[in-house]
């Protein structure tokens, strides 16, 4: 019985699905760093590669620790980037606006007062 690893041309299938440069070994590091990424112990990731080192599991930590902290930043820029948005569109655009926002429900609208005013005449 043949392997079918042994039987296929994998250098050519590779090439013909466009990936000339495709190892599966990165396949390996891929799936070590995605246990780590999920939130698997070290020393369980160390015995499910077969490392004999913790250490050499680390390397993979270290680069999952970069990926994170790249993470954080771009939700932090994206975070920063919608709050200043957001105080953009709620900030007055002309002065006029800016006048009238610090005025209290009764100023900014003169109907209740002129009842109330006529209210008051008819009770005098």
């Amino acid at each position: 019985m043949t392997n079918f690893l042994d039987s296929v041309d994998w250098p050519r299938l590779m090439t013909k699905l466009g990936w000339p440069n495709f190892r599966f070994h990165d396949l390996r590091g891929t799936a070590i760093s995605q246990w780590i990424a999920a939130g698997i112990p070290l020393t369980t990731v160390r015995e499910l590669a077969g490392h004999a080192s913790l250490s050499t599991t680390n390397l993979y930590a270290r680069s999952a620790d970069s990926a994170l902290a790249e993470a954080k930043k771009l939700a932090d820029s994206h975070i920063a980037r919608n709050l200043t948005a957001t105080k953009r569109m709620t900030q007055p655009t002309h002065p006029q606006e800016a006048q009238t926002s610090n005025r209290t429900p009764e100023d900014a609208d003169p109907e209740p007062q002129r009842t109330r005013q006529t209210r008051n005449r008819g009770v005098r």
